[in-house]
C-alpha cells in the first residue's frame, strides 16, 4: 500500500512518501510560499517568476506552491499565519503540491493512506479534526488534467509524529524507558510550539498544549537585537530564508552578520516564556525524558535543560522532517497491522475451505496485498468472527514461512504498546 506522511507547516512543506514495505520513505521539503500566479514578481521577459514552484489548481484558480513566502509579498499577497491555516487556499495549494510530488512514485494517482497532524490545541477539537480529515479524503483536481485520489486519512497530534519517529528510528534506550516513564514531546514550529505529555504510554490532555512563542517570535526578537547592534533590522523573510537554507549570516549594510548568537540571545527570553507555560500545564509532575523536535529545536535546548533539570533530553535527528517521517511510519505500521490481520484471516479461510468455498475462491488467486484490503473490509464489519481459529500448529507454520522482517515486527510492537 502507498503511504504519505504530510506535514504542512508555516515555514516548510514536508512530504514523506513510499510503499508500506519500504524501510524508510522518500522525502520532499519545500518552502511554504503559495499564492495566485499573478502575485509572483515578473521577470525581464514579462512572465511570472515561478522558479521551482509547483503549479496547481485551487478551486479553479492557478496557484504556485513551494516557493519562498516573500516572493508573493512583493505584490501584496498576505501570508497566512493564523490558527485556521488548514482551511485556507494556501494550505490547499500546498496539499495539492504534495499530492503531485507523491504521485511521482505512484503511477495510479492513488494514495492508500495519508497521515498528517494538527497543533495539539486543534487536535483535541474533534469537530475541527474531522473537518480536516474530510477535506483531505477523496478525489482532488490538483491540475486541470490531473486527479489524485486519497482513499484514507488519519489525523494525529503534531508532536506524536516525532514521538513515533523516535520509537521507530532513533533511541533504543528511550524505547525501553518509555514503557514506564513520563515523556514530554516538545515541537518547535514556525508559528506555534506544541507539547504533549505521555504518562505510562497514555497521552495526558490536561498537560498538553500550544503556544505562539515559536520560531517566528525568535526571529522577530533576533532581528530587533541585530538592529540595536548594527543600526538596521534585517527583513524577517530574509532571516527565515537564511535559517531554512542553513546559512549562518544575513547582510546588514553589506556586512555579514552571524545569526546564531542573536537567535540564542532571543531564545533566552522567548523560550523562557514558553517553558513557563509548560511548567504550569504539567504542574509538579516529574518528566523523565523530553523529545525535542521541530525547525527551531536547537534554540530551545539550553533553556529546556535549565527548566527541567534531571530530565533526559533527546533531540530528533533531522528535526525539521521528524514529524513527517513519524507520520509515514505511523501509517506504514497501521497498514502492516491490517495486512497481517488479512493474512491471518486468509489462513483461517484456507483451512476452512469447505465451510467458505465462495470466499475462498475469490480470495485465493489474489495477491497478498489485495487479499489484505478485502479482508480488512470484512474485518471492520465484524465478519472475522465467523471464522473459527483452528489448527494452531498450521497457523504457526504459515506464519514462520511468511514472517515479516524483525525490524517491521519490532516497529509494530512498539506502536501497539504506545497507541
Amino acid at each position: 500500500m502507498f503511504v504519505v506522511g504530510l506535514d504542512i507547516g508555516y515555514s516548510n512543506l514536508k512530504v514523506a512518501v513510499g510503499d508500506s514495505e519500504q524501510r524508510e520513505p522518500e522525502f520532499h521539503t519545500l518552502p511554504v510560499g503559495a499564492g495566485p500566479e499573478e502575485y509572483l514578481p515578473i521577470d525581464v521577459f514579462g512572465t511570472h517568476k515561478k522558479g521551482e514552484g509547483i503549479v496547481v489548481n485551487v478551486d479553479g484558480e492557478t496557484f504556485v506552491a513551494g516557493v519562498e513566502p516573500w516572493e508573493f509579498a512583493v505584490n501584496g499577497w498576505i501570508r497566512e499565519l493564523h490558527a485556521d491555516y488548514s482551511s485556507t487556499k494556501t494550505y490547499k495549494a500546498l496539499f495539492h503540491a504534495a499530492l503531485l510530488l507523491a504521485s511521482q512514485r505512484n503511477d495510479q494517482n492513488e494514495i492508500d493512506l495519508l497521515v498528517t497532524g494538527l497543533p495539539v490545541s486543534q487536535y483535541f477539537d474533534v469537530a475541527f479534526r474531522q473537518k480536516l480529515q474530510t477535506r483531505l479524503t477523496g478525489v482532488h483536481q490538483v491540475t486541470p488534467q490531473t486527479e489524485i485520489k486519497v482513499k484514507d486519512v488519519r489525523v494525529i497530534g503534531q508532536p506524536l509524529g516525532a514521538f513515533m519517529d523516535a520509537l521507530v528510528n532513533e533511541f533504543e534506550d528511550f524505547v525501553e524507558d518509555v514503557s514506564s516513564g513520563t515523556v514530554l514531546v516538545f515541537d518547535v514550529g514556525f508559528f506555534s510550539v506544541d507539547w504533549v505529555l505521555l504518562q505510562n504510554k497514555k497521552l495526558s490532555q490536561n498537560s498538553s498544549g500550544s503556544s505562539i512563542y515559536a520560531t517566528s517570535e525568535l526571529i522577530k526578537k533576533a532581528s530587533d537585537l541585530i538592529s540595536k547592534e548594527y543600526g538596521r533590522a534585517p527583513k524577517l523573510d530574509e532571516m527565515e530564508s537564511a535559517i531554512r537554507q542553513n546559512k549562518d549570516y544575513v547582510l546588514v549594510f553589506s556586512k555579514r552578520v552571524k545569526i546564531q548568537p542573536f537567535m540564542e540571545q532571543a531564545a533566552r527570553t522567548v523560550s523562557d516564556t514558553v517553558l513557563r507555560e509548560i511548567r504550569q500545564s504539567i504542574k509538579s509532575q516529574k518528566v523523565d525524558m523530553v523529545i525535542l523536535t521541530g525547525g527551531g529545536a536547537k534554540y530551545y535546548e539550553k533553556m529546556l535543560k535549565e527548566h527541567l533539570p534531571g530530565s533526559k533530553i533527546y533531540r530528533s535527528h533531522d528535526s525539521v522532517r521528524a514529524n513527517a517521517r513519524g507520520f509515514w511510519h505511523y501509517g506504514t505500521t497501521l497498514v502492516c497491522e491490517l495486512e497481517d490481520m488479512g493474512e491471518k484471516i486468509l489462513l483461517q479461510v484456507t483451512i476452512n475451505k469447505e465451510k467458505h468455498p465462495e470466499l475462498w475462491e475469490k480470495l485465493y488467486p489474489l495477491s497478498p496485498r489485495s487479499r489484505a484490503e478485502i479482508l480488512r473490509s470484512l474485518a471492520l464489519r465484524g465478519i472475522t468472527g465467523t471464522f473459527p481459529i483452528e489448527l494452531l500448529q498450521l497457523q504457526e507454520v504459515k506464519a514462520s514461512s511468511n514472517k515479516p522482517s524483525l525490524e517491521k515486527t519490532e516497529k509494530k510492537k512498539r506502536v501497539q504498546e504506545i497507541f
